[in-house]
């Protein structure tokens, strides 16, 4: 599973939390862990997998009967779902809050690890929360988002508690639905001038299927660091990069981006000059009317310091194909369907 993936979106008005049902699926035997006992007689979970499963699970219902949650969280039995996101949702009791959005929660608790040892103050255990996400229009009777991702996390404590439960479950969750909800202002900056776009030329009658770069896209970031993990996931690293362009138009000149492991920013940018911000100095971009375009790559360096080298558009094509388009659907061959994934909701 990659570390982002966006593999539908299709969402043409401003959505809030409120407007948002979250149907978080689960299952009995997720939410209730197996047990044993230790010499003095003390219950404790077989495994930590199963654990943190059940502390999720219970931090989810428990968001479901919080009134200050803006998400209405809708713990729903596993069983309900289907290949089909449309037909999930439609299968679904009606809404008890009458929101016009249903989001699709299909999460799990990976990659669990933890001190070999609990200290003085707390077992230390770091995992990763892998989701799949189908947010269904209910008024318009259409997917409008389908994205899957590996968020890294850590909880410091060997009990659940209302700090812990939270992290794992609605908090994390609401994480992974942020894209979802700044869509409309992405839309704003796509309309000034900092277009989302591909890396790949999709014309066959320009090049042959993957073979050549968009030259429409004239400014591509590529993150390359090594990916450190331990585990057979794609890193997920979230250090942040800003875009500024005093040029456009307040309010849609600046946008962030995470660099995420093997994966790229592709921008169809209007003429001017730019400012990324990858460390403390920010690294300038000028775009040209007819001019080349700009391919930077993004390294670890020393003291886990970022490179940023200017690459040509050899090296940038070899990145392109290993790696997800970070904004858009795109089809390269690190992405899903054409590199196998653990996808449930493979219809619309």
């Amino acid at each position: 599973m990659p570390a982002f993936e966006l593999l539908v979106r299709d969402i043409n008005q401003p959505i809030k939390n409120e407007d948002i049902d979250v149907i978080a699926f689960m299952s009995p035997e997720e939410c209730t862990p197996a047990t044993t006992k230790n010499l003095f007689g003390k219950v404790l979970a077989m495994d930590n997998t199963s654990m943190l499963h059940s502390w999720t699970c219970r931090a989810l219902v428990e968001a479901a009967a919080d009134p200050t949650q803006k998400l209405a969280f809708i713990p729903t039995l596993s069983s309900a779902k289907q290949p089909s996101a449309l037909a999930t949702a439609l299968a679904l009791p009606a809404s008890p809050t009458g929101r016009r959005y249903a989001a699709l929660v299909d999460w799990h608790i990976e990659n669990v690890s933890s001190t070999s040892s609990c200290s003085f103050i707390a077992c230390v255990f770091s995992f990763t929360m892998s989701s799949e996400i189908a947010v269904v229009d209910r008024l318009d009777n259409k997917l409008i988002w389908h994205s899957i991702q590996n968020i890294p996390s850590a909880i410091f404590s060997d009990h659940y508690d209302e700090k812990t439960g939270p992290t794992m479950g609605p908090e994390a969750i609401s994480r992974a639905l942020i894209p979802v909800l700044a869509e409309n202002q992405a839309q704003r900056r796509d309309a000034a001038g900092l277009l989302r776009s591909t890396a790949m030329e999709a014309d066959p009658a320009v090049a042959p299927t993957g073979t050549a770069l968009n030259t429409k896209a004239n400014l591509i970031i590529f993150n390359d660091y090594s990916n450190i993990s331990k585990h057979s996931s794609d890193a997920y690293y979230g250090r942040p990069y800003h875009l500024k362009a005093q040029h456009l138009p307040e309010k849609t000149n600046f946008a962030s981006y995470n660099a995420v492991y093997k994966s790229y920013v592709a921008l169809q940018l209007v003429p001017g000059k730019y400012e990324v911000s990858f460390t403390t100095e920010p690294y300038s971009v000028d775009i040209e009317a007819g001019g080349a375009p700009v391919y930077l790559r993004l390294s670890r360096g020393l003291f886990n310091k970022t490179n940023v080298d200017r690459i040509d558009a050899a090296q940038a094509l070899t990145l392109a194909l290993k790696s997800t388009n970070l904004l858009l659907p795109e089809a390269t061959p690190a992405s899903h369907p054409q590199r196998a994934r653990p996808v449930y909701w493979t219809q619309p």
